[in-house]
């Protein structure tokens, strides 16, 4: 038998696995849900995230200096710190991923027996992943396991590839490959933006460990070992391009980047972009039968779910690598990928001074209150 078809046919085999997302079936429920079921999914997330570096950190020292390994940056080389953080957070089924679909969070539409295609939402023979609301966001709980694990692919592959422009499109393109390979075409049958979006976001994260204006870790030249500067916050990442319901899937291979395209009709006429079916009609049965599924809620759905979040995706800087046409092209706008500096095209906007508690639960909650207000 092919080698590679081996590990294929065992993850079809598998009924325990979740293929994609639905992000529709209680999006209404998940877009409502209470403050403080947005700060217990918050907090539970964070919490893990930063227990789990803090030991990561700690275990890091007794072996490694981390003035040695920083250096490694400029002989465009990965840091040591980063595949740890990996190790202790990703993995094949991502650690945090796994922590979210057994109780992080709340979960909706979760733990569903394999479906048929005619009850797939997808119309694919997989399960479905359950959503959650994170800091206002509807996700899967992939999405998490995307930002750790897929963001350390792209992070290692910009790193040695030279940390330039050309070094990130080569991180592009492979986020791009990895969803219309095994992370995605290939094997479900969707190509998720969603996961994209997850994917551009940890390389964000790994980038600012150790650089940027306010790097995550430094070097303490005395101790030789990282010192943690602030804890982990998920509200820092998380955005809509992570949401499949605005960020929306294709179940066809798509031209990566975007590019805008002026298309004339049969009288010379030219065609607005947002216009999707004249320029992007359905290929197959795929994308029609989902569609009338969408149709077929009530009251209906469809996908972008909102027009406005399109547009400020859209106003994204570098979009055109991680936003579905989809979304694009319902506003009709010009996306560009303008690099003036790596730090300014990763820089965070850190939202909310969370705090982690370290297991103390009644000042957790303290702390949960102070967030909120």
């Amino acid at each position: 038998m092919n080698k590679l078809l081996i590990p294929i046919l065992i993850l079809l085999s598998s009924k325990t696995l979740s293929w994609e997302t639905d992000n529709f079936t209680s999006r209404r429920l998940i877009e409502k849900v209470s403050e403080k079921e947005k700060l217990d999914n918050l907090f539970s997330l964070n919490d893990k995230m930063n227990k789990d570096i803090r030991k990561t950190l700690e275990a890091f020292s007794k072996d490694y200096n981390c003035l040695e390994d920083q250096e490694k940056l400029k002989n465009k080389k990965v840091p040591l710190i980063y595949s740890w953080i990996d190790d202790a957070l990703g993995g094949t089924h991502a650690v945090i991923e796994q922590f979210a679909e057994e109780g992080g969070v709340m979960l909706y539409d979760h733990n569903r027996e394999w479906f048929s295609m005619e009850a797939n939402l997808m119309g694919k023979n997989y399960g479905l992943q359950g959503a959650f609301n994170l800091d206002g966001h509807v996700i899967g709980p992939d999405k998490v396991g995307h930002f750790v694990d897929q963001g350390f692919d792209l992070i290692t592959e910009f790193i040695e590839n030279g940390s330039d422009k050309d070094a990130f499109k080569i991180a592009m393109e492979e986020s791009n490959d990895m969803e219309e390979g095994g992370f995605g075409l290939m094997i479900s049958g969707v190509k998720s933006y969603g996961d994209m979006g997850a994917n551009f976001s940890g390389l964000k994260f790994y980038h600012n460990l150790l650089s940027g204006e306010n790097p995550q870790l430094t070097c303490d030249p005395k101790t030789k070992k990282y010192k943690l500067n602030y804890d982990f916050n998920w509200s820092d990442y998380v955005n809509d391009s992570w949401d499949e319901g605005l960020n929306c899937s294709f179940f066809e291979s798509v031209d990566n980047p975007y590019k805008r395209k002026k298309l004339k009709d049969s009288k010379g006429r030219e065609i607005a972009t947002s216009d999707i079916e004249k320029i992007y009609p359905p290929a197959d049965n795929d994308e029609k039968n989902f569609r009338k599924k969408l149709a077929d809620f009530k009251p209906p759905m469809s996908c972008p779910a909102s027009k406005d979040k399109c547009s400020a995706l859209a106003d994204i800087n570098c979009s055109n690598y991680f936003i579905s046409p989809k979304c694009i092209r319902q506003v009709d706008k010009k996306v560009s990928c303008e690099i003036d500096t790596f730090d300014k095209l990763f820089s965070v906007e850190r939202k909310k001074n969370y705090s982690f508690a370290r297991g103390e639960e009644e000042k957790r909650s303290e702390k949960r209150r102070d967030y909120a207000n």
